[in-house]
């Protein structure tokens, strides 16, 4: 029970690459504006993932999706990790913000107790998707209440550098 003090143990295989919380710093550290056609395609491969998982199993969620949850490998292929942390998260019932807080796992707004389920995925796709396009973790006092800001100042990168508005459709 992690009410309790004791420790969360997640053991899984390994996978070569880096996590995308770890690019997203490094790329705000450096002032490194992430490429837009990167983006987009690490975006698709998330949206990909997670719609294979929901047709796959209706009833199934990851429920923890985030930039710490996600590997980019040399290839530029996107890994998610850790499905089962989201099951065990669900169990602690805590207030969106301790979630978000504590462990970076966005939740969509809800009335009561929410279940970790596919509208949490896309919440939480939306909120990498975010990160991405950004190019930035998402900061702990941004969500959810300051999303709209970041999205309203979003922009595309262009493989010169220079910034373009989104396309539309995105």
């Amino acid at each position: 029970d992690l009410r309790l003090g004791s420790s969360l143990v997640l053991v899984s295989d390994h996978v070569r690459g880096v996590r995308l919380s770890q690019l997203l710093a490094a790329a705000e550290k450096q002032g490194t504006p992430v490429e837009f056609t990167a983006v987009a395609g690490l975006i698709r491969q998330l949206v990909g993932a997670m719609c294979a998982l929901h047709e796959s199993a209706p009833d199934a969620a990851h429920g923890a999706l985030g930039p710490e949850r996600l590997v980019v490998t040399a290839d530029g292929r996107l890994v998610v990790l850790e499905y089962v942390m989201g099951t065990a998260l669900e169990q602690l019932r805590c207030s969106q913000e301790r979630y978000w807080k504590e462990w970076r796992i966005a939740l969509p707004r809800a009335v009561g107790m929410h279940r970790f389920d596919a509208v949490t995925d896309v919440a939480q796709v939306g909120a990498v998707a975010l990160a991405l396009v950004v190019g930035r973790p998402i900061g702990a006092d941004e969500y959810p209440n300051r999303l709209g800001e970041d999205v309203g100042a979003a922009t595309a990168t262009t493989a010169s550098g220079t910034s373009a508005p989104l396309p539309l459709g995105f």
